[in-house]
């Protein structure tokens, strides 16, 4: 999936975000990924979950279009199952994914987690969406990354406007 020793970094986050905070979320994201990008970040991995997956996914290859200096940029999926690609909403981004790759060939009860797991232990980097809830795929992602050493950058969300 990666190149041999390029700098990684994935994502992990909310499903669901509240509506008055995308658009915070979005200029943090692309803050956050410009940032890692400059410290020679060139390897992204999405979940491709909704939410924070999906906007950080964007992100990437928006920055990667908008600036000719981003061109060795690559976007890599990791799906919990191939079936989740199927999704009309994901193929326009899957398309431009330079690979994609799956926990599992079919849906079972350990596959987001086994992608979660397999994503951390490709990168040097997680940024993540996060209430400080630790419960979920979020909260299991951000303490593996923890357990293993790996750098976590956070954007919160607070808890009262999720649950608007």
């Amino acid at each position: 999936m990666n190149r041999e020793n390029a700098k990684t970094c994935c994502f992990t986050g909310r499903r669901i975000l509240p509506d008055l905070e995308i658009a915070r979320i979005r200029l943090e994201l692309r803050k956050r990924i410009e940032e890692a990008i400059k410290r020679g970040y060139t390897e992204f991995i999405s979940g491709f979950a909704d939410g924070a997956d999906i906007i950080a996914a964007q992100t990437v290859l928006e920055l990667r279009d908008e600036n000719e200096d981003y061109g060795d940029i690559h976007l890599y999926a990791y799906l919990p199952y191939r079936k989740r690609g199927d999704s009309k909403k994901l193929q326009g981004l899957l398309d431009e994914c330079c690979g994609i790759d799956y926990a599992s060939e079919y849906y079972n009860r350990g596959c987001y987690y086994c992608r979660n797991k397999r994503m951390v232990d490709k990168s040097q980097l997680v940024i993540a969406v996060s209430d400080g809830n630790n419960s979920g795929g979020t909260g299991y992602t951000l303490e593996y990354a923890r357990k293993k050493g790996v750098k976590i950058e956070e954007i919160s969300v607070t808890e009262k406007s999720a649950a608007q």
